[in-house]
């Protein structure tokens, strides 16, 4: 009855605050984020904010700070102070919030793990920490952002970045607090730890702000441990979106070692890096595992088991830092990836086993606040001690195995430990080509994609003629073929069985063939974006949608797909789901002849019979009708 008499009053100061942050926002130049620093001027609002902090935090813990017995056995927890500003499901705020830390916390404390660990206190980084890897000037123009009115030079992304008058001390608590759990870590005051901060890092350029990111908090703690404790450092990146700023940070280092997994491509964050070929000035020693499209919990361990620990191993640090990003976990609409927040305790218990289990992890991207919270809630009870929960796919084959390989292909020669695939000449190509986002190999190489579509149908040749049985075979060896081939190619096999009932009977199902059709577009596979588009047209399975059905069919052409060109050009010429557009119709009618499409020949022959889009011309018309009967 106490606690909950205390809650309320807690409550109540936190309508208050909230009521004046919010006749603060009105000066703001950006969207502004308070983030708990303590006011220098001690105004009322933060005396009574820092109580709040004080209410809620410090008093739960079993033993007050200064009585608290050290013990270098606990894991360190580094955070800033917690704040209470913004409604916690409210969507429309900017997703790097307050809440997340406070929402990460809450979870800690009511799982009594937060009272197990060492607290260190939060600190600012310091001119020289934070020159490790920006400049002076760069330095000077956050600090001076707001007092000079947004003049001050701060180059940084407008519409990702929002700034505001504590902007520069957040940023620099976050970047210190990094700096203070590592070297208490590298002076062996502790074994491991986390540091719950935020804004995150990984994103901030040498002179640039970007990706909600303003200093590179683990770039410079990797820097600070090399270049003040000589220590030999891996740096390890599991946020979904690329680290670009700590790549860039790292690229010419041989004493740290960046290794970076994540989805990559030109229609995800930060878009321009993140590639395979991208192995460092000194080569081998920055490491991208880039996934194409949405990837799962067994794709991130078994790029752990197959690439990241042999490679840690054989690299063997002196100590192990974390850009710990949880926005790859399902239900995060920022990652649109699929992994269990129980990976994330699997990924930190294997990294035990590398620098005598000296670990640091340092909170990056995570934008559900829940799912977040329980990451890291298993990895911080891995961090004590605890074993990790395993998810329930924890045995089933990466889904993505070619990815795998391809980085083993390209980082075999400066990694002795990783065993190239055996035949991998398209593995070859992918790796050559990865700047275009796989597009050249993956998706339009019609060898990769008929081997993986004549293996499947031979397969489901093979199987017992009973139906039933069949089906359920058949599901199995689907099954076996998407790990095997891990390809978007693959996927768009599967929806264009069920969609056509190829090869068995009454095994028509729309639902599963939008299911799988959806995936295959994931993957970048034109087929299945066009077989989206066809199911649109007709409203099979989905209501029916002209708009839907001609951005599938658009998309698809522009990624390779052939078959697609016939299906756009008709809806420009029918004006179906888009203006009508008997020229642009016509052109793509010529496009599909190239391909020796029957259907382009005769709908190009109308078009010169009755002058649709292109000069009547009675002779061409004939001539590409003659086309269709000689393919016929």
């Amino acid at each position: 009855e106490e606690d909950d008499e205390e809650e309320n009053k807690i409550k109540e100061n936190e309508e208050e605050i909230l009521v004046d942050s919010d006749s603060e926002q009105e000066n703001s130049k950006f969207i502004p984020q308070v983030d708990g620093m303590n006011d220098e001027e001690g105004e009322e609002k933060e005396e009574l904010r820092n109580e709040i902090t004080k209410q809620t935090i410090m008093q739960d813990l079993n033993d007050s700070e200064d009585d608290e017995e050290f013990n270098p056995n606990q894991p360190g927890i580094e955070s800033d102070n917690f704040d209470t500003d913004s409604d916690f499901d409210d969507d429309s705020l900017h997703p790097e919030r307050p809440e997340r830390i406070v929402s990460i916390y809450l979870l800690l404390r009511s799982n009594s793990i937060f009272q197990k660990c060492f607290r260190l206190p939060a600190r600012e980084a310091t001119d020289e920490e934070l020159c490790y890897v920006h400049t002076p000037e760069y330095i000077k123009a956050v600090d001076n952002f707001h007092a000079s009115g947004g003049s001050s030079g701060l180059n940084y992304e407008q519409g990702d970045v929002y700034i505001n008058k504590y902007t520069h001390q957040v940023a620099r608590v976050a970047a210190g607090s990094v700096c203070a759990l590592t070297e208490s870590v590298c002076k062996g005051e502790l074994d491991n730890g986390f540091a719950i901060v935020r804004s995150p890092g990984h994103h901030a350029e040498r002179e640039k702000a970007m990706g909600f990111c303003i200093y590179s908090n683990v770039a410079i703690a990797a820097k600070l441990a090399k270049e003040k404790y000589n220590k030999k450092v891996l740096v390890i990146d599991w946020d979904v979106h690329h680290g670009n700023g700590t790549q860039n940070a790292l690229y010419q280092d041989d004493d740290i070692l960046f290794i970076s997994i994540h989805r990559c491509g030109r229609d995800f964050y930060p878009f321009t890096s993140g590639y395979i070929n991208e192995i460092g000035d000194a080569p081998g020693y920055n490491i991208n595992i880039a996934f194409p499209g949405s990837y799962y919990s067994n794709d991130l361990i078994a790029a752990f088991s197959e690439i990241v620990l042999p490679v840690a191993h054989q690299f063997n640090p002196d100590l192990v830092l974390v850009s710990a990003g949880f926005d790859a976990v399902e239900g995060d609409r920022w990652g649109n990836s699929h992994v269990a927040p129980e990976t994330f305790g699997v990924l930190t218990n294997m990294l035990s086993s590398v620098a005598s289990g000296k670990l640091v992890l340092a909170l990056e991207g995570g934008y559900n606040l829940s799912e977040t919270a329980k990451s890291v809630s298993h990895c911080m009870k891995v961090l004590l001690g605890d074993p990790p929960i395993y998810p329930n796919t924890y045995d089933d084959p990466p889904l993505q195995k070619f990815v795998l390989d391809a980085v083993k292909l390209k980082l075999s020669p400066y990694w002795s430990c990783l065993n190239p695939p055996i035949n991998s000449n398209t593995i070859h190509k992918i790796v050559k080509n990865h700047e275009n986002e796989f597009k050249e190999e993956f998706m339009k190489n019609k060898r990769w994609r008929y081997e993986v579509i004549n293996e499947y149908g031979k397969r489901i040749l093979e199987l017992p003629q009973n139906s039933a049985t069949k089906k359920k075979r058949l599901d199995r060896q689907v099954s076996k073929i998407l790990t095997e081939s891990g390809s978007g190619e693959a996927f768009y096999s599967l929806a264009s069985m069920y969609y056509n009932g190829d090869d068995y009977k009454n095994t028509v199902d729309f639902e599963k063939a939008y299911q799988f059709s959806k995936l295959a577009a994931d993957y970048l596979n034109p087929e299945g974006m066009r077989l989206l588009g066809v199911m649109y047209r007709k409203g099979q399975f989905v209501e029916q949608n002209d708009r839907q059905s001609y951005s599938w069919f658009k998309k698809a052409v522009e990624y390779g797909s052939i078959s697609a060109i016939n299906n756009l050009a008709y809806m420009y010429m029918c004006g179906y789901g888009t203006k009508q557009n008997v020229k642009k119709a016509a052109f793509l009618f010529k496009k599909g002849c190239e391909y020796d499409l029957s259907d382009s020949y005769y709908n190009l022959s109308q078009c010169y019979k009755l002058g649709t889009g292109v000069s009547k011309n009675l002779e061409k018309a004939e001539y590409y009708l003659s086309k269709v009967a000689t393919i016929l």
